[in-house]
């Protein structure tokens, strides 16, 4: 399919979606989340889509492929222009070769698993599906919700039988990661997913599964089944899942399972399993897990946690999205423990910009957070008066040219192109999503414009259905987005 179909199907998704009644959209198909049609921000979000989708391709040889499954995920779901037109705009991505999405297969199979079965989705794509014998986890879901085990364990039984396929398979049962996948849901459901993947012969995925839920009786019952019979290897990994999902689920002393951390006392166990759980119920990325690992700060991470915890169960923070929110308070309680120089040395480690378009090294990513937080008043135009430079923020930001572009903002005054992320910044903080957008698409270029794009267009999705945020996924996922295609209220 011609390269220049892919926007126009975009557009034909989109206009199907804000022209059509309600009842007209779910003939056939499943409806929009009515959340989303209550946020206002939807048309934007599909604006923004279809701009990454039709711009992606002029970026530089392999630089197209980072970008568009967010794209075409969202599109799919505020759209929902049924499998007809979807399988159309895939194919056409799918023409790109190496320069596809690379979550393309991620997206496309739960999304047709909404209509049909496993076989029949790979069927309907032709060539699209590359390895789906090696699951990524937003398809490993679709086919645990969707009952599609057997015909996935059946895929795996016909490949060859050479040293390679059984190397591959051995390592794929041997792993229980896929636990990430249904961590959202409830214990009853997963105590039903985990008998249908152990009943398939995908006992560690099982393992995991049961290792996720809130009490681990059944995770022992499955582990003592196998002991007799020579598999108690598969289980090595999915006792840090067991103990990951007792940190998780506040079981801060989990009986068994202490002997996971036999080397450190009590104290410091409570420690550990706070920050643990801390990172589970941070957004985008759990970099606080990582900090504890620069620095070796246990006590004082332990004690950052367990104030950040509370603030979070009081409803102080903010709702899932509000992600400089959250990580500004982290922040803040490590640098009111830890002295600046030391803080600094610890924190050399990257964020991905999956998470922000403004992450870099974590002080800068945290600069930009600290400098946004500070101006939004100004930007908003709540006050006039130009605050002082923040005590906490690095000497890498120019501290007036900040102050200048929230003022423009607030004046609504032409912005400075130069300075085109951070006025995007500042207009968010304003409020002004659609300004933001209009700001990124005139003044940046190539791949930070698309970065932003996808920032802002993943920012206003997580104010209206919320299709790109998952419990745990910056802990488990490093911001990653699960594709999900399934009713946002199953199995909770």
């Amino acid at each position: 399919m011609p390269q220049h179909l892919i926007p126009r199907l975009a557009a034909i998704a989109a206009s199907a979606f804000l022209a059509a009644p309600l009842s007209a959209q779910s003939q056939g198909h499943p409806a929009p989340d009515t959340r989303a049609q209550a946020c206002g921000l939807e048309p934007l979000i599909l604006e923004t889509a279809g701009h990454i989708l039709d711009n992606r391709m002029d970026l530089p040889r392999f630089q197209p492929a980072r970008f568009g499954g967010d794209a075409l995920y969202l599109t799919l779901h505020y759209a929902d222009p049924g499998p007809s037109v979807a399988v159309r705009m895939i194919d056409a991505l799918a023409g790109q070769g190496r320069d596809a999405p690379r979550e393309l297969d991620a997206v496309a199979l739960p999304y047709l698993m909404q209509y049909t079965d496993l076989d029949t989705a790979i069927d309907q794509l032709g060539g699209v599906v590359k390895d789906v014998i090696s699951p990524s986890a937003s398809l490993l879901r679709a086919m645990l919700l969707r009952d599609q085990m057997e015909a996935f364990r059946a895929r795996i039984e016909a490949l060859p039988d050479d040293t390679e396929t059984q190397n591959y398979i051995a390592t794929w049962q041997s792993s229980n990661g896929g636990f990430i996948s249904v961590l959202d849901q409830s214990d009853a459901t997963k105590l039903a997913l985990a008998a249908d993947a152990e009943a398939q012969g995908f006992h560690a995925l099982a393992a995991g599964i049961l290792a996720s839920r809130t009490t681990l009786d059944a995770y022992f019952e499955l582990e003592a089944r196998y002991a007799d019979a020579g598999r108690t290897a598969i289980f090595t990994g999915s006792e840090y899942v067991a103990s990951s999902g007792a940190m998780v689920w506040h079981q801060a002393e989990p009986g068994a399972l202490v002997a996971y951390l036999p080397d450190n006392s009590a104290a410091e166990r409570f420690d550990l399993y706070d920050t643990y759980r801390m990172g589970a119920r941070q957004i985008g990325m759990a970099w606080a897990s990582v900090f504890l690992n620069q620095t070796g700060k246990t006590q004082i991470m332990g004690h950052v946690a367990r104030q950040y915890l509370a603030a979070l169960d009081s409803g102080a923070l903010g709702g899932e999205a509000e992600l400089e929110q959250r990580w500004l308070f982290v922040w803040r309680e490590i640098h009111a423990q830890m002295p600046h120089d030391a803080i600094f040395q610890g924190a050399q480690f990257d964020v991905t910009r999956r998470v922000r378009h403004y992450a870099a090294r974590l002080p800068v990513t945290m600069d930009w957070i600290v400098a946004i937080d500070a101006l939004g008043p100004l930007s908003r135009g709540e006050t006039a008066a130009l605050p002082a430079r923040p005590a906490i923020l690095g000497q890498g930001i120019d501290w007036d040219v900040w102050l200048s572009v929230a003022t423009s903002v607030r004046l609504g005054v032409e912005l400075p192109a130069e300075h085109a992320a951070i006025a995007v910044e500042m207009q968010v903080a304003a409020g002004d999503w659609a300004g933001a957008v209009a700001t990124a698409r005139r003044d940046l270029q190539g791949a930070d414009r698309l970065y932003v794009l996808r920032d802002l267009m993943r920012r206003m999705d997580g104010r209206c259905a919320g299709h790109t945020l998952y419990p745990g996924s910056g802990l488990f996922l490093g911001g990653a987005t699960l594709y999900r295609f399934d009713d946002p209220s199953q199995g909770r």
